[in-house]
């Protein structure tokens, strides 16, 4: 009905029946093309539209079709932390991060605390809104405090980050590339904590800056199962935390995800390069009651839950056998079906890793 009533915003030529079939079916035929185009679809026997495996990822996570379309045709299977987070802040979904006037001098001034430099050459670079979305990321790993309008900006960011980034895991896998695959889950890590994965974990507790860090490491506590062994006495004697702060502490202690992570390889004498193998997973985790709070993350701007990946993998050849996608209760069970190319001896490895916390994952 929308047609006839304004046909110049939609550029008909008429408002006839005739008209209005002519535009639908060009606009239907362009459509499909740009799907095609960007491998999300398949067309077969030119009626029939089937769903490519892009196209499913990017509807599952609900991403635009150019997006998916990058993704696939920026990753490389040597791909390191800067390039994915380049690939991410590529995403079409940052287009409409807003560039206001005089901007640049602030976007400017935060160039110092990156970790990953940007070649920014002329200043209207720092006019594109992806320029501005990775420089506002680095900001959020690096916790470097914003004016009011970039927190903004920065909200919406990470608001649509980790769903982009595990949808950039799927592609990765779906390569079958298991380095930048695991990277891309780090990065997940690091836009939930706010944090580099290079930091120590105990950055993700209260409280705890880099002078306290450091007087941890003294005591040769480097993460959070290190603090949480300590006996009372010790831990009390580092922190000189007060009541509320060692109770705040402990709450949060309490959501850190402790795993125990079992597996088999069933039917282990029958293997063989013709039929699936499999691999049975139980995960059971230390929790109060059957529903796990969210994760803390105070600066992530909403409630989020864990997820978490089993990856079967070969690291010295670089490449993902099997992969899944789990939410962890008390006790989770899965499989892992896979299958081996060639006759021979595998060294492979099984990861688990978690998206929203760092210093976890087995």
């Amino acid at each position: 009905r929308r047609l006839p009533l304004n046909p110049n915003y939609y550029n008909l030529q008429g408002v006839s029946g005739e008209y209005i079939n002519d535009h639908l079916s060009e606009l239907l035929e362009t459509t499909v093309e740009e799907l095609q185009n960007a491998n999300c679809v398949e067309v077969e026997e030119e009626i029939n539209l089937l769903p490519a495996n892009l196209g499913r990822i990017a509807s599952y996570y609900s991403i635009k079709y150019q997006t998916i379309d990058l993704f696939s045709t920026s990753i490389t299977e040597n791909r390191k932390m800067k390039g994915l987070l380049n690939i991410l802040a590529s995403a079409n979904e940052f287009d409409s991060i807003p560039i206001r006037h005089g901007e640049e001098g602030l976007l400017r001034s935060f160039l110092i605390h990156l970790k990953y430099p940007l070649e920014v050459g002329e200043s209207r670079n720092l006019r594109d809104p992806h320029n501005k979305t990775n420089i506002l990321l680095q900001c959020h790993f690096e916790r470097v405090p914003i004016p009011p309008d970039f927190q903004r900006d920065q909200k919406e960011i990470l608001e649509n980050s980790i769903r982009l980034c595990h949808s950039l895991v799927d592609v990765i896998s779906s390569n079958g590339w298991l380095k930048p695959c695991l990277i891309c889950m780090e990065l997940c890590q690091m836009i939930t904590q706010s944090m580099w994965a290079s930091d120590s974990p105990l950055l993700q507790l209260p409280f705890f800056d880099s002078n306290l860090i450091e007087k941890c490491q003294k005591k040769n506590v480097e993460d959070i199962v290190d603090l949480m062994n300590l006996e009372d006495d010790e831990r009390k004697g580092i922190l000189q935390f007060n009541q509320t702060q060692y109770e705040q502490l402990a709450r949060v202690c309490n959501r850190y995800p402790t795993l125990d992570f079992n597996f088999q390889v069933l039917d282990p004498n029958s293997l063989s390069t013709e039929d699936p193998i499999q691999i049975a997973i139980q995960l059971e985790r230390e929790m109060e009651g059957d529903k796990l709070p969210p994760v803390y993350a105070p600066y992530y701007p909403k409630e989020k839950e864990e997820n978490w990946w089993v990856v079967l993998g070969d690291n010295k050849e670089n490449k993902v056998y099997a992969i899944k996608k789990l939410i962890v209760g008390k006790t989770s069970k899965s499989k892992l079906i896979f299958q081996i190319p060639n006759p021979g001896k595998y060294k492979l490895k099984l990861y688990l890793l978690c998206d929203s916390y760092i210093g976890c994952d087995t």
